[in-house]
């Protein structure tokens, strides 16, 4: 099956050149910390930042929490709730950041994100395109998902099969004998 990794770092090269950002990462929570799945001209410093600190210190996560519908958004940057030397230096370069929220069922577990610093690229890169990039990555990650599902059935088809072929020879084994010891 293809892991996250694979799929976010096509995903992303993809999603920046076609909206034309400048950079962009995949970050991925656990226990209210980051760790990034993957990179596109991001800073290396950048994603030490992200990494380094909780996940409920960024802007952009606390609105994901806030979204209800879990759609796609674009917010300036302006200010940052984080500060750390690496991530305000790359902040300031950016002039807004477009952020794709990866759901799973029960709750947001990351997000895509898309680095602007150009205020007429980010105009070209209109609502309707952000919303159909979420829509797409959402897509991807269901399809992720079931790939998983589908190979953890696999596998616990393999290990029944594994299983009954045992009893089978088993049982024909103890149709061909009368003798108990040999069993």
């Amino acid at each position: 099956f293809v892991s996250e990794e694979v799929v976010a770092h096509v995903l992303l090269e993809r999603i920046v050149i076609a909206l034309g950002a400048d950079s962009g990462c995949v970050v991925r929570e656990n226990a209210n910390h980051f760790r990034v799945v993957a990179q596109h001209g991001t800073p290396p410093g950048v994603i030490g930042a992200f990494e380094a600190h909780p996940a409920d210190e960024f802007d952009f996560w606390r609105q994901i929490q806030t979204q209800p519908s879990g759609g796609a958004f674009r917010v300036p940057l302006i200010t940052t709730a984080v500060s750390d030397p690496e991530l305000d230096s790359f902040n300031r370069m950016a002039s807004s950041l477009a952020v794709f929220p990866i759901q799973e069922p029960e709750r947001f577990v990351g997000a895509f994100l898309c680095y602007f610093s150009n205020v007429d690229t980010v105009r070209l890169a209109d609502e309707r395109n952000i919303e159909a990039v979420g829509r797409i990555i959402s897509i991807a990650y269901s399809n992720v998902r079931m790939s998983e599902s589908l190979a953890e059935a696999a596998a616990h088809e393999r290990r029944l099969t594994a299983e009954l072929r045992a009893l089978q020879e088993l049982t024909l084994l103890g149709a061909t004998t009368d003798d108990l010891t040999r069993l």
